[in-house]
């Protein structure tokens, strides 16, 4: 059920951003001044999402439907909200006199729908129908100016994407966010399996900058798999930049993925003499991670374009594991500070945490 399986998961990414933006959205409200939870998020869903026209643009092959797809799809929909992993779970929970009455079934009727009918549909649905409904928002997103973020203070405003391969419910995905003052996923891609990340990350990359238009990312957030010469060539070519994480710890002795770049930038930062090019320095500490961080930075050239190259170095007193690490940072977009770089790597694993 590999067609019915992309579905499922991009309909609960598209609830589970949804939720998130929801929650920002109360924050900072006072408990007294709040409706129950379940009834500001129903207006959510329904204002400013306008959850019916999502779902009433998904075509139904049925020629006599007894149940409304729309009422399958919204069930899909708040598995993630309702915290259900799977359909005979659901199928239990729409049998229970709440949710009947929720969506508003005949007395007689004992389930709002099962789960093989459920099944049956995400089978046949359309894969396009459900990308479609994952982009609905980005318009109402775009406006209210959440689609962006600083990486400092001080720093300009940037669009920020993080694309990267997934495993999720025994389907091999790659799948993209954007990194704003929320994390939207805009892409849930199937490939083949672990190890073509790549090849479907660089056929999505001009898909997703011509389908955003000016919403799609300025600068995208890699770990050191993509740091090969053809996602340098066509991150490039949409006139983005690209941002890489490379932790050194984080591989075998025998497989370093050490370039000669990257050599070259440890001898100069490791030099006890001064360089023709003296090396740029800052440090600082982080109240929120709880950390002391120093960076060294350099310049160089990679697969054609200029390059820095970014030393960091962060300490973390509370931590037991890991109190010292030390990650590489390699970027296209020279006009990057310090803090910003170094936020950027963070926000990196953003897609394997979220």
């Amino acid at each position: 059920m590999e067609q019915g399986g992309e579905s499922l998961w991009i309909l609960s990414s598209l609830l589970l951003f949804l939720l998130l933006f929801f929650l920002i959205c109360t924050i900072g409200t006072k408990p007294g001044e709040l409706v129950a939870y379940e009834t500001q998020l129903a207006l959510f869903f329904r204002d400013t999402i306008k959850i019916d026209r999502i779902f009433d643009s998904f075509y139904d092959i049925r020629m006599q439907p007894r149940i409304r797809l729309k009422d399958i799809l919204i069930s899909v929909f708040l598995m993630p909200y309702w915290g259900i992993k799977a359909l005979l779970q659901l199928d239990i929970l729409l049998r229970t006199p709440q949710m009947l009455r929720l969506f508003r079934c005949p007395k007689k009727k004992k389930v709002v729908v099962s789960d093989t009918t459920i099944a049956r549909v995400l089978n046949w649905l359309d894969p396009q129908d459900s990308r479609k409904s994952l982009l609905a928002p980005l318009s109402t997103l775009n406006k209210k100016g959440l689609l962006h973020r600083r990486l400092a203070p001080k720093g300009p405003t940037r669009r920020l994407g993080v694309i990267d391969g997934s495993q999720m419910g025994g389907h091999y995905l790659v799948a993209a966010l954007l990194c704003g003052q929320l994390n939207y996923p805009v892409v849930v891609e199937p490939c083949k399996g672990r190890g073509y990340e790549q090849t479907t990350t660089q056929k999505c990359l001009p898909i997703i900058h011509q389908t955003l238009g000016p919403a799609a990312p300025q600068l995208w957030l890699f770990d050191a798999l993509y740091f090969n010469h053809t996602i340098f060539r066509i991150v490039g070519e949409q006139n983005a930049h690209l941002l890489i994480k490379y932790s050194p710890h984080e591989d075998d002795e025998e497989d370093k993925l050490f370039r000669d770049v990257l050599e070259d930038a440890k001898q100069l930062f490791a030099a006890h003499t001064p360089a023709i090019d003296p090396v740029e320095q800052s440090h600082g500490f982080d109240s929120n991670r709880w950390c002391s961080w120093s960076m060294k930075k350099t310049s160089a050239e990679f697969a054609g374009v200029p390059v820095n190259i970014s030393l960091l170095v962060e300490d973390y007193p509370k931590k037991k594991k890991n109190t010292h690490t030390e990650t590489w940072i390699i970027t296209t977009n020279l006009s990057l500070e310090f803090e910003e770089a170094r936020e950027a790597a963070h926000l990196r694993w953003q897609i394997e945490n979220n």
